[in-house]
């Protein structure tokens, strides 16, 4: 009976083992599986993107405007803010013509956009600059976190998959995993986007070049503004009350695909077209002076953007 009971025993320990290798098992596996995935969408936007920036290059001309950002930027393809942007200022620019060049870049920062100024300078030539960028410095006050596991075996699993990654990008087999800067507090990420967005006028300022400093959605445009001053010539884009009263009437779902920003995140085909709306009455209107007039369209279907 004794040995029964040692049996019996060692068959839940070692199937508590099983169990706890099988989930081990199951959370590397996820983490691989989603490096992969990343990578390939990554290639195909980046695909896309390049085929599309082609055949805007291809535009002579025409005047020629440089969006740089993040993710928010680059996804969509022909329905991304800048591919609908060049559509709408083409429309209603009274003849001007104007190529629009997509070079959003997931995974990356203000720094980042930054660094590469003078290279994407050099190599496209805009006539105006585009951003919008800084998500990826850390998150601001605003930011609604994420909730977090109240069960132990919930806070165990965040902190497990936490460890995990830091292991397999320690050990160099999946490069981008290293790309995530370490989180900032939100008066760190502030100073160091608000350095990289006076390099990046010090940048345009000495070869010229208009810019066009773009908000985020849903977020107060008075953050940008308060990093320069008076006595400046950019021009700011307000996404602030357009965003949030399209999401009050539609819901959030109908403008974002997701919220990873807590109050906005990567649009919709809808949204972006709400986004390249603004800045393309912005620019016509505060930079061209045309007294044209962007009706803001409900409907997203890919004929109409």
């Amino acid at each position: 009976m004794m040995r029964s009971f040692r049996n019996n025993n060692l068959k839940e320990k070692f199937s508590l083992r099983q169990k706890i290798l099988v989930l081990l098992t199951g959370v590397c596996a996820g983490i691989v599986l989603l490096e992969i995935g990343l990578r390939a969408q990554g290639f195909f936007f980046l695909s896309l993107q390049a085929q599309l920036n082609k055949v805007s290059l291809q535009k002579s001309y025409a005047y020629r405007i440089l969006c740089l950002g993040e993710s928010m930027t680059m996804f969509g393809g022909d329905a991304s803010y800048p591919s609908v942007l060049e559509r709408i200022l083409n429309e209603r620019g009274q003849g001007r013509k104007f190529s629009v060049i997509n070079l959003g870049l997931s995974c990356t920062d203000s720094t980042y956009v930054v660094r590469h100024i003078r290279e994407n300078l050099r190599k496209y030539a805009p006539d105006m600059v585009v951003t919008m960028m800084g998500i990826g410095d850390g998150a601001p006050p605003e930011f609604i976190q994420g909730p977090k596991p109240e069960t132990k075996t919930g806070r165990f699993m965040l902190l497990l998959g936490k460890e995990i990654k830091t292991k397999i990008a320690g050990a160099g087999f999946f490069p981008s995993l290293k790309r995530n800067p370490p989180s900032l507090s939100p008066e760190e990420a502030i100073a160091k986007k608000t350095k990289n967005y006076r390099m990046m006028k010090e940048f345009l300022d000495k070869e010229k070049i208009p810019w066009i400093c773009v908000q985020y959605p849903t977020l107060s445009v008075g953050e940008l503004k308060n990093m320069f001053g008076e006595g400046h010539d950019i021009i700011f884009v307000d996404n602030e009350s357009n965003f949030k009263e399209a999401v009050q009437i539609e819901g959030a779902d109908a403008y974002f695909i997701d919220r990873f920003a807590g109050s906005f995140g990567h649009c919709t085909p809808k949204g972006n077209r709400l986004l390249a709306e603004n800045i393309a009455r912005t620019i016509l209107q505060e930079y061209f002076n045309l007294k044209t007039e962007v009706v803001y369209e409900t409907d997203s279907s890919p004929e109409n953007l």
